[in-house]
C-alpha cells in the first residue's frame, strides 16, 4: 500500500489546531526553551499543491483538519480508557 502526503496549501501550526480544537491556547500550555530550538530551523513550512492538481488534477480526499480531528477523538478515547481504568 502507497502512502502519499501532498500539501493543501494551508498555513496552521498542528499545535494551534489542536488545542484551537480543545478551545485552549496552546501558548497558555507549551513552553519552547530556546537552548533546543535549531537556529537554521524555519518559523513555518508551508507547501504548495499547484502543480499535482493542475498537471494531474489531483484533489485532496482527506483534509488537515479531518486528519487533525481524528487524532484528538483517537487519543481522547485512549486518555478516557486510562482514567476509567484508575
Amino acid at each position: 500500500m502507497w502512502c502519499l502526503l501532498v500539501s493543501h496549501v494551508q498555513c496552521v501550526t498542528c499545535s494551534e489546531y489542536v488545542f484551537g480544537r480543545l478551545g485552549l491556547n496552546y501558548q497558555d500550555h507549551v513552553i519552547q526553551n530556546p537552548k533546543y530550538l535549531r537556529p537554521e530551523e524555519l518559523p513555518y513550512l508551508r507547501g504548495d499543491n499547484t502543480k499535482i492538481v493542475t498537471q494531474l488534477g489531483w484533489k485532496p480526499t482527506y483534509t488537515f483538519e479531518a486528519l487533525m480531528d481524528e487524532m484528538i477523538e483517537h487519543w481522547q478515547h485512549i486518555y478516557s480508557r486510562q482514567h476509567n481504568d484508575c
